[in-house]
């Protein structure tokens, strides 16, 4: 419904101009058709021309090569529609010394969409070995900066390793709706499916997300974020994890802060803590952190899961230096299946604010 609106706005304020105005452009890139071959300058040629309120069409049926990074910022006001695979090259020592394979800066009213759920982009794990232990090298797939009201919806991301959307430097109204990220054939699902951090106005609807770590991790202020109407599949393991949504505030030191949260309908399936909050510092001072208005509301699970709700308040061998949590109006309502182990949400520090509250609460523990 919100891609449809953002459309007949588009279109109704095109077709209310005088009529010697062309329609929109569309551009359709070539393709070499040949994985040795880089397709990104086609692609940013197209983003040149179709790109500032365009359409730049990539068909069902033709596949890309993806050998160098593709910057969509060029893409304003653009609807940008990927029907076609777009495959990125697995030469791993070149894709280590970048930061993403997408990027997106300063990016305003862009459409990046899949027409009837046929676009895949398949990152081929980057040419990564399972044997690769430095994951900090590793591409994100997605990194979206200072940009607004950029839309996501029907891609099929298969063989990402790493993170598939970076959310952050005060990004503003971004909606994700109708993916599915780290499809059921890939060999490698993401670590985390999206990573939000100093953003606000963030929704995620409708998806399914399969994941490693996380498939929501949230950073130090992110604000009004919704998560309604998906599913959460994780495997693997990690230090805290795998987790459905992940609080991690653990950068800095002063005020960290999660403001503004709703997940709703959400299935969480897997052995994962559903809700995790780890607020663990790196750093031997103080350091607060302040989670406000924080809603989960009817949250299914299957598997069991590890937790429903997993509270860390300091990390191993650091607990004499506990983060500080300022918690207010955050809420656990209408949890229901079984888990491992029973939820302890408590806080252990005296100067502690302690908001947490259940509502409707039917876990069983012990599996």
């Amino acid at each position: 419904m919100i891609l449809t609106l953002f459309f007949l706005t588009l279109l109704t304020s095109s077709n209310a101009l005088p009529s010697t105005l062309s329609p929109r452009e569309i551009c359709t890139p070539a393709s070499f058709s040949n994985p040795s071959k880089d397709d990104t300058p086609a692609i940013l040629s197209a983003l040149q021309k179709c790109g500032n309120g365009g359409r730049i069409l990539l068909p069902k049926g033709t596949t890309y090569t993806i050998r160098s990074p593709i910057d969509l910022s060029a893409c304003q006001a653009c609807d940008f529609q990927i029907n076609g695979l777009l495959g990125v090259s697995t030469d791993w020592n070149f894709w280590s010394g970048q930061h993403a394979v997408f990027t997106i800066i300063s990016g305003q009213a862009a459409v990046i969409r899949s027409d009837g759920n046929t676009g895949i982009i398949n990152a081929n794990s980057y040419g990564v070995t399972t044997s690769y232990k430095e994951p900090s090298k590793t591409p994100k797939l997605f990194s979206i900066t200072n940009s607004s009201n950029i839309h996501f919806s029907g891609l099929k991301l298969k063989n990402v390793y790493g993170t598939a959307f970076e959310v952050t430097a005060k990004t503003t109204g971004m909606y994700f709706y109708d993916m599915d990220i780290g499809t059921e054939d890939s060999t490698a699902p993401p670590t985390d499916g999206f990573q939000i951090s100093d953003a606000k106005h963030v929704y995620i609807n409708n998806n399914t997300i399969r994941a490693d770590g996380a498939c929501v991790m949230l950073l130090p202020n992110a604000s009004n974020v919704q998560v309604e109407d998906t599913t959460c599949i994780t495997s693997g393991s990690t230090n805290l994890g795998p987790s459905g949504i992940e609080f991690q505030l653990v950068i800095g030191t002063g005020l960290s802060y999660v403001r503004n949260i709703l997940v709703k309908n959400f299935r969480a399936i897997g052995t994962m803590n559903v809700v995790a909050l780890w607020t663990g510092q790196e750093t031997r001072e103080v350091h607060t952190i302040e989670i406000a208005n924080a809603t989960f509301d009817n949250v299914t699970m299957e598997g069991p899961v590890k937790q429903a709700v997993y509270l860390e308040q300091c990390r191993p061998g650091w607990c004499d230096y506990k983060a500080r949590l300022n918690v207010t109006g955050t809420s656990f309502r209408k949890f229901k299946g079984a888990a491992l182990k029973g939820s302890e949400i408590k806080c252990l520090n005296k100067e502690d604010v302690c908001g947490f509250s259940e509502e409707g609460w039917n876990v069983k523990s012990g599996g």
